[in-house]
């Protein structure tokens, strides 16, 4: 039987981020919601998030209202030149506002004094956000939309499906989630 995974449906993901958020275990709420979502805007990997520097997040200076991300380490991305930077905008719908995710997850660590010494963005394992995405996908009230299996992987390529859905063109969404490994500045926001 495949192991192939298919990606989230909106529902499934909103779900996700809204039992994270009604979780009584704070790092659930703040961290892992808000990774989960920055994971999302990026198009990236569980790992490329668990591994996402704090220096590689800049403001804009075209828009002051906006965030830059570059994602230096990643599976796809040999060098850091082939690494596009990305405009991260902020979006009226909290579940998918990575600048709402990354402002309460980032004042909680500060406000508790955690901040990683690593020097990643979330502080958290690749391992540990994989098993938390397992327990909700597996837990019965799941809202599972249609037939398939359903991983880490199934949220990295839900903001490609639904871009596709929307109508965006798939070397768009190729650059931006870095399918293949090109170099422009991409400035997609939700």
């Amino acid at each position: 039987m495949s192991q192939a995974r298919r990606a989230f449906e909106k529902l499934e993901f909103e779900w996700t981020i809204k039992t994270l958020r009604s979780s009584t275990c704070q790092a659930y709420r703040f961290t892992v919601a808000a990774f989960f979502i920055f994971q999302y805007n990026v198009i990236a990997r569980l790992d490329d998030i668990a591994n996402f520097s704090i220096p590689d997040l800049t403001p804009n200076t075209e828009f002051n209202f906006a965030l830059n991300s570059k994602m230096c380490w990643s599976k796809n991305v040999l060098e850091e030149r082939d690494s596009p930077e990305q405009i991260i905008f902020g979006a009226r719908d909290p579940n998918y506002c990575a600048q709402l995710g990354l402002a309460i997850h980032l004042d909680t660590v500060i406000e508790a004094g955690n901040v990683h010494a690593e020097g990643t963005l979330f502080g958290v394992k690749k391992t540990y956000c994989s098993t938390v995405l397992r327990d909700i996908v597996d837990d019965a009230e799941f809202p599972k939309v249609k037939p398939g299996n359903l991983g880490s992987h199934s949220n990295r390529t839900f903001p490609d499906t639904y871009a596709r859905r929307e109508g965006c063109s798939r070397d768009y969404i190729d650059l931006r989630g870095r399918w293949k490994g090109n170099k422009e500045i991409v400035d997609t926001g939700r």
